[in-house]
């Protein structure tokens, strides 16, 4: 029997990937879990330790052990295999596609009974540009996080398979976290009797 699903969340900056985290986990906090990844950058003033990330040293970082890791300017990040040891069936992880897709393979090797629930966002640059407005972003930031994001693509390009795509009106419905979940439930039921 498969013992956990590992949602995988993908979309561009300022599309609601963290909001169907909170979202979930608000819903069924005994099976949602947010992943809480570890890096070797330095905390930003209003960053947790713990709780945005975990911030390691290089030495602390080469004695984790990972599911996935990968580097980004400099620094390292990845999801130590500790994240998911808790009772929770579904802990969930927002990543990008590039990480997703070796994050995938690795899992499948390492807990062969573990699978994973791909979510991608498909949503407008106009929606995306009044998410991040709300946010506080800058109409300079906004523009360049617009033309550079090429996120999509390479969920394109990765081969993955959405379970779910969320769109502009997913994000406009109060009931979507209950239909997520809804999904999610009956994807992992049908996994269990696939795997039986």
């Amino acid at each position: 029997m498969m013992n956990k699903i590992v949602i995988l969340i993908m979309g561009k900056s300022g599309c609601g990937k963290s909001t169907l985290e909170r979202n979930l986990i608000e819903l069924r906090p005994t099976r949602f879990k947010k992943v809480v990844s570890s890096t070797t950058r330095p905390k930003r003033p209003k960053e947790v330790d713990g709780q945005d990330y975990y911030f390691l040293t290089n030495d602390e970082y080469d004695q984790t052990d990972f599911i996935q890791t990968t580097e980004f300017a400099d620094y390292r990040y990845g999801s130590s295999v500790t994240e998911y040891q808790t009772d929770h069936l579904h802990p969930i992880l927002v990543v990008v596609p590039s990480s997703a897709k070796d994050f995938t393979t690795t899992l499948a090797k390492r807990f062969p009974d573990w699978g994973t629930f791909n979510v991608h966002f498909e949503i407008s640059d106009e929606r995306l540009m009044a998410n991040m407005r709300k946010r506080g972003d800058t109409e300079e930031m906004i523009e360049k996080r617009i033309s550079q994001d090429t996120l999509d693509e390479q969920f394109k390009e990765s081969g993955l398979i959405p379970r779910m795509i969320v769109t502009d009106d997913n994000l406009d419905d109060d009931m979507f976290p209950v239909q997520a979940d809804i999904k999610i439930y009956w994807f992992q039921q049908s996994t269990i009797t696939e795997f039986s």
